[in-house]
């Protein structure tokens, strides 16, 4: 609690008093109340100056109510526990004491012992000078009230805490808790590591707001391709920190897929706007949106939770130079906007154009490939089941493969648990073009995402 940290009270001596007569003394009085309910062991301090101080007068009393000399300049400090309806003295400081505060200096009063200080709404404080002379002036600054709080209960951590990343820059959004007593949210970050306290990290902002708004920060002049770990901790009016909720992204130059194929593993970009294909355990495939999506997905290894037909943005290092080209965003935050355009329309093709051609020297195609390449988009083939391997659960194993008459067995790899009716014949089957090493050749693979995906056709 700080009373009056803004601003400076000035009190003087007008010159009226230049006599011997103490009963008309000049100066200045203040007073306050300041609840001190939910707090205890109050601690008052306040900033002292005296800029001169005249000469010392003597004499009698002629009915005026000086509170220690009745003559000497002073300054006299007063609590009340009852709104100042009467008031009790807490400290006095006379002449001789107050010709060392010639330059601000800071003097503390400790009523902690004084049961009535505490816990109290009614809680007043009062400052009064007695000045002599013309000259005379005194300042008082920076009252301030400290308390131990009764309440040790932080509020709940903030919710939806993301980074969106940017080049030069991240976006910070969250949710403030609902907690009555939220007072705000305090941000800091590493480079090494998430904080684990306020103190942790270096600090970028303190955001006062209300309970159960929404926020944002916007992180400017960072360095693209450094990963900053963000903890934001939400606290009430006394600072009790809340739990850590936390996100990291890099900041990283914007790129389409099929640039990003053409960048060497390691180098760090962010694809923005893309449409989720297919989740996968540990990764997910994304398109390019609407048309632009024809031949170009790229998986993405994230444990994030997605769907399909999501809008996402993920920023992580290139890698699978010389096989399948991902997008690593392992510890990077995954902005996804929901419901999003909608799952993307499988491209329908034969199995040998399945995988295609090298796109560019490190997207490598499928040996004897066909076609534009398409490893990483989500298609559609048919065919003739010709061989099935059913793995024991839960191992991930099971495929079964597939032939159109186009001179390529296509694999097609389904998720673990998926049961293949040994019955099937002739079958639809929608997936991710993939490609697996076999015998020192990419060959190509067909990804399913779910027994959904495998239509039985009648011959």
């Amino acid at each position: 609690m700080v009373w009056n940290s803004g601003g400076c009270m000035r009190c003087g001596g007008s010159g009226g008093t230049d006599n011997t007569d103490p009963c008309t003394r000049e100066g200045g009085e203040i007073s306050k109340v300041i609840s001190t309910a939910g707090v205890h062991g109050i601690q008052v301090s306040y900033d002292l100056r005296v800029n001169s101080l005249g000469k010392t007068n003597s004499g009698g009393c002629c009915g005026c109510a000086p509170d220690h000399d009745m003559v000497d300049e002073q300054l006299t400090v007063f609590y009340s526990t009852n709104a100042g309806t009467t008031w009790t003295e807490a400290g006095y400081v006379p002449r001789a004491i107050l010709l060392n505060y010639q330059t601000f200096g800071t003097r503390t009063l400790d009523l902690s012992s004084v049961a009535g200080c505490n816990n109290n709404p009614s809680f007043a404080l009062r400052f009064r000078w007695q000045l002599n002379t013309t000259g005379d002036t005194a300042d008082l600054d920076n009252i301030i009230v400290r308390a131990i709080s009764d309440d040790a209960t932080p509020p709940a951590p903030v919710t939806n805490f993301t980074a969106a990343s940017a080049s030069g820059h991240i976006t910070l959004n969250w949710r403030n808790p609902s907690d009555s007593d939220y007072a705000g949210t305090a941000i800091v970050y590493r480079t090494t590591g998430y904080p684990t306290s306020v103190a942790d990290g270096t600090p970028i902002c303190y955001r006062a707001a209300a309970p159960s708004s929404s926020d944002s920060y916007t992180h400017t002049s960072l360095t693209n391709g450094i990963r900053y770990y963000y903890s934001a901790f939400a606290y009430d009016r006394v600072l009790n920190y809340s739990s850590a909720a936390n996100t990291a992204t890099a900041p990283a130059i914007e790129a389409t897929i099929q640039a990003a194929k053409s960048l060497a593993d390691g180098q760090i970009r962010l694809l923005k706007g893309k449409v989720v294909s297919s989740p996968f355990a540990g990764c997910f495939y994304i398109h390019e949106p609407g048309s632009a999506g024809i031949g170009w997905g790229i998986k993405a290894i994230s444990s994030a939770s997605v769907s399909a037909g999501n809008l996402v943005d993920v920023v992580g290092a290139m890698g699978g130079a010389g096989s399948e080209r991902y997008i690593d965003c392992t510890g990077n935050c995954v902005i996804v906007t929901t419901p999003g355009p909608g799952s993307p329309t499988p491209l329908g093709m034969v199995n040998s154009s399945v995988g295609g051609v090298a796109l560019n020297p490190l997207t490598p195609g499928v040996t004897g490939g066909f076609g534009l390449n398409n490893i990483g988009l989500l298609v559609v083939a048919f065919g003739r089941v010709t061989e099935i391997e059913q793995a024991p659960a839960p191992a991930q194993s099971t495929w079964f493969k597939i032939d159109d008459g186009s001179g390529v067995y296509l694999k097609c790899l389904v998720p673990a648990g998926v049961v293949i009716d040994q019955g099937w014949q002739y079958v639809r089957v929608t997936g991710v073009s993939s490609c697996e090493m076999v015998g020192g050749g990419l060959q190509p693979l067909l990804r399913v995402r779910s027994l959904g995906d495998i239509v039985p056709i009648l011959p």
